[in-house]
């Protein structure tokens, strides 16, 4: 079976009441997506204004169980990164060789958008990149030495190889390394405006 990360939701405006919100919706497509899959389980965590008005888990989940979150991290990852395009200090159509000039030849081509798009030509894993002794910019100048598996933008890889140079790009554009970048920009509470 397959297991569901955590969703959690974190709203920072207006007055806190659990009552306020109808959560069954949300509910019935967690479960429904726990029976249908089949998934090991669940969890919902909603905060708002530093308090739970949502807590709820399905399956075999309960408030202890812990999961890697894998995948669900490269939305964020991408996230953080076009913050930088944001700022103004990243273009998506920049090539990698901009900021990386280990990177040569075709692979110096890539663009970011490529990055963050799966259509690098990169493979899709590389040891290297699952190398937890290695800081983010040894990781990347291993990977700039990997062959290419496609030419940038002609075939789509999913994996995280890509990516980790996107965010390398992103701490050498920014000038901050990439936890601050990411709790800088990505990981805080969502801000809920209200229109005048």
């Amino acid at each position: 079976m397959r297991s569901l990360p955590i969703l959690m939701v974190l709203l920072a405006s207006g007055a806190v009441r659990a009552d306020e919100y109808d959560w069954k919706p949300v509910v019935a497509v967690i479960e429904k997506g726990v029976k249908d899959v089949p998934l090991d389980g669940a969890s919902l965590l909603v905060v708002k204004n530093g308090k739970v008005i949502c807590e709820r888990y399905f399956g075999s989940y309960n408030e202890k169980t812990v999961v890697p979150i894998a995948s669900a991290s490269k939305w964020l990852t991408a996230a953080a990164v076009m913050s930088v395009v944001d700022d103004g200090k990243l273009k998506l159509d920049d090539p990698v060789s901009k900021y990386l000039p280990k990177f040569k030849g075709k692979k110096g081509e890539i663009t970011i958008r490529q990055l963050l798009s799966h259509t690098s030509g990169l493979p899709s894993k590389y040891a290297p990149s699952e190398d937890r002794s290695l800081t983010i910019a040894e990781a990347v100048d291993k990977i700039a030495e990997a062959e290419l598996v496609a030419d940038p933008g002609k075939e789509f890889r999913y994996g995280g190889v890509s990516l980790q140079v996107a965010g390398r790009i992103a701490e050498i554009a920014s000038g901050k390394k990439w936890r601050e970048l990411f709790e800088g920009g990505i990981a805080k509470p969502c801000v809920i405006s209200k229109s005048p």
